[in-house]
């Protein structure tokens, strides 16, 4: 099939999907419904609909794959922790300038 792989595909327009739904459902847009209900099930304070409805879909999706909605906490803490690592390197290298590029004066930026 050459550049084409349908199970990438269909993995990656699920999990847009998956975003897209959570963001319409008062979620944040890098996170996935799996995320959001592991997060309500490793909360200690979580009570009421949310555990039950968080217990129910991960309950379901667990018979699929084991600790789906744990590992999704896990895989998004992963992507955030990059993402903070690439502002950290780009940070670091404007303040190596000898000129601040943003405000085209001399000195470090603060």
């Amino acid at each position: 099939m050459g550049w084409f792989k349908p199970k990438s595909w269909i993995l990656n327009s699920l999990k847009l999907v998956d975003k897209v739904a959570n963001k319409l459902s008062g979620g944040k847009e890098w996170e996935t419904i799996s995320s959001r209900l592991g997060k309500v099930l490793m909360d200690p304070n979580a009570s009421g609909w949310a555990t039950g409805v968080a217990k129910g879909i991960c309950g379901a999706l667990n018979v699929i794959d084991k600790d789906h909605c744990i590992r999704s906490v896990e895989e998004e803490r992963v992507e955030l922790l990059k993402v903070m690592h690439k502002m950290k390197l780009a940070y670091e290298e404007l303040r190596s300038f000898k000129t601040n590029p943003l405000t085209g004066g001399k000195g470090e930026v603060r």
